[in-house]
């Protein structure tokens, strides 16, 4: 596998690690989406190792649901932080990089963004 290839699962700890290379018009646009999710820190900090777990599960289970809408910047915030927590994660990782549903969002994402690219 390329080293350059970057897993759904790794999305948020990439621009995490990255941000710093991103021209500064990028990192304005992406610096409130960093912000907005401390709400997903402040709430893992306030659970108990069993309440991460659950909420974890929960997780996979509402991500299932091909109707649940998501979030991948979010989904992978709280993956990585429930990492820090200790909490075993590669199930979830698992779903998120194998998911039929992730994949699709990621693929109607990329053709807007390309789209806009090639009306500018």
């Amino acid at each position: 596998m390329s080293s350059n290839y970057l897993r759904p699962s790794e999305l948020y700890q990439w621009v995490l690690n990255n941000l710093h290379t991103f021209q500064e018009y990028e990192q304005e646009k992406i610096l409130p989406n960093l912000q907005h999710l401390k709400w997903v820190q402040d709430m893992l900090e306030n659970l108990s190792p069993y309440q991460r777990e659950i909420f974890k599960l929960t997780l996979i289970i509402q991500l299932e649901d091909e109707s649940t809408p998501f979030c991948l910047m979010s989904i992978t915030c709280i993956l990585f932080n429930l990492k820090k927590y200790g909490i075993d994660v590669s199930d979830l990782e698992y779903f998120i990089n194998t998911s039929e549903k992730i994949r699709t969002k990621i693929e109607s994402t990329m053709i807007a963004l390309l789209n806009r690219t090639m009306q500018n």
